[in-house]
């Protein structure tokens, strides 16, 4: 026989200890003798009450409070015979987040829809369980911030707070995506959550729990704060009379306020934060974009002062002329150069070189990009983020790193390669299309195709990957299109 919902129509959800009547009814049956029986999970499955199915096919019964989450079945009550559950078998779980989860209740999925009246204030956890299968199959957490990363069932830190955990890179990633999608007031909301995970001194952490932004690394590098305030630039000058932008303007002063005590005062250079010497290329890069465009969004040639200081500490310390590209990185003070490559400082270095006017050198860096990083990976090309051809050695304690397709990366040298233009450019279009015949059902693409745990590359569905696939898919990316 077909599967038959039962619904559920009161009450629209159960608190804890729920007493009282409980009534719905089941989609259209064939005649017959019909009962719906009512289970309260917890560490099993208990039957509570059975009420028989009246031919209008409706039906009522009696709860007794106990603790656990209700679960209807609907069975022919001649041959015993299940042929229906709770609508899809999905139910809400919420819980208020504070130090803790906390358990608030239950509610059916009354075909889609679902309701919890009694909610106290406060942020909450929800999540959408799969009776059926015993397993969550959606969460949803804090408004405006966004989940780095969707695991699923094997996957290192499934179940774990780590599915909670916003890295402020990727929540920036997300702002600039719906700037880009035209959703100028999501934006705004999702600006307005990334501050909640500023420091008292102005600086953003690597990563914040998405319900409790107050919990977070406690590590504080020049990378995420660059894009942080790039965000946070952007969503200004897209909304300029926002009621918000006294806050997020303060928060934006501040980061910047913090990042320009990192520079250092005879290279140029910002180090990575303050409890270490070594500066990244690419940090240097996202945050003179950063100072760029707060100068020309806030008006202030102070800002732009530290963006000259910090290119013209990159083409003297960081270019390579051998190479023909930016090195990784080196000592902040002294210049000393890191001579490990790495994907990003190509792509994301040719970028930078463009708004600089300089094509002649991203020209270079694009083209060693292509000789060193290029990949396969099931017939799929596209790049990986690192590679031991690119002076690769274990000097620096680092493993050598496990060929995989990056996503992420590789939607950002498509980007830097479509902006340059020219033949490759022509050529990457066919690499872009089997990057983008990657995508998953539910819109998203993968961090990477193969895991590498000891250089931090992982295969879950990836908001960074997704946002720059997006950048490639709008005609004119916000995404540093700043020049100098």
């Amino acid at each position: 026989m077909r599967k038959s919902p039962v619904i559920v129509a009161a009450p629209s959800a159960f608190p804890p200890g729920y007493e009282g009547p409980i009534s719905g009814s089941t989609a259209a049956l064939p005649s017959g003798n019909y009962v719906v029986r009512g289970y309260l999970m917890s560490d099993a499955e208990y039957l509570q009450a059975e009420a028989p199915v009246s031919p209008q096919g409706t039906w009522s019964l009696n709860a007794v409070g106990r603790g656990g989450a209700w679960r209807f079945k609907l069975f022919d009550a001649v041959s015993g015979q299940q042929i229906g559950s709770t609508w899809k078998g999905l139910e809400v779980w919420v819980y208020a987040v504070t130090d803790a989860e906390y358990f608030l209740g239950v509610a059916p999925a009354h075909a889609g829809a679902w309701s919890f009246p009694w909610v106290p204030r406060g942020n909450k956890l929800v999540r959408l369980y799969e009776a059926e299968n015993a397993r969550t199959t959606a969460i949803w957490g804090a408004p405006g911030m966004v989940r780095s990363f969707q695991l699923e069932p094997g996957d290192a830190g499934y179940g774990t707070a780590f599915e909670q955990r916003t890295y402020v890179y990727d929540q920036a990633l997300a702002i600039l995506a719906e700037l880009d999608a035209g959703d100028v007031s999501l934006a705004v909301e999702m600006a307005g959550a990334l501050v909640r995970t500023q420091s008292a001194q102005g600086a953003f952490p690597q990563w914040a729990d998405q319900l409790r932004p107050f919990l977070t690394d406690g590590a504080y590098r020049s990378g995420a704060n660059g894009w942080a305030a790039y965000a946070l630039a952007k969503v200004i000058e897209a909304a300029p009379m926002a009621p918000q932008r006294p806050r997020l303007q303060g928060a934006l002063e501040q980061t910047l306020q913090y990042l320009a005590g990192l520079q250092h005062g005879t290279t140029g250079l910002i180090r990575g934060g303050e409890d270490v010497s070594w500066y990244s290329t690419e940090h240097n890069i996202d945050c003179w974009f950063a100072f760029l465009a707060a100068s020309r969004v806030l008006g202030d040639a102070t800002y732009l002062a530290v963006a000259d200081r910090i290119q013209t500490g990159l083409v003297t310390h960081a270019w390579d002329v051998n190479r023909g590209s930016f090195v990784r990185g080196g000592h902040w003070a002294t210049g000393t150069r890191d001579e490990v490559g790495a994907l990003d400082v190509y792509s994301w270095g040719a970028m930078a070189l463009m708004a600089w006017n300089d094509t002649a050198r991203a020209a270079s860096s694009l083209a060693r990009m292509e000789q060193l990083y290029g990949v396969q990976d099931g017939g799929r090309q596209g790049y990986a983020p690192y590679t031991a051809m690119d002076n690769w050695t274990p000097a620096y304690g680092e493993p050598s790193p496990t060929p995989t397709l990056w996503f992420e990366g590789s939607f950002g040298a498509v980007l830097a390669t479509r902006r340059m233009g020219g033949a490759q450019a022509a050529l990457q279009e066919r690499l872009y299309a089997g990057l983008v015949d990657a995508q998953l059902a539910d819109g998203s693409f993968r961090y990477a195709t193969v895991a590498d745990p000891a250089n931090d590359i992982a295969t879950y569905r990836s908001v960074a990957s997704v946002a720059w696939f997006l950048f490639n898919e709008v005609p004119v990316t916000r995404v540093w299109n700043e020049r100098r």
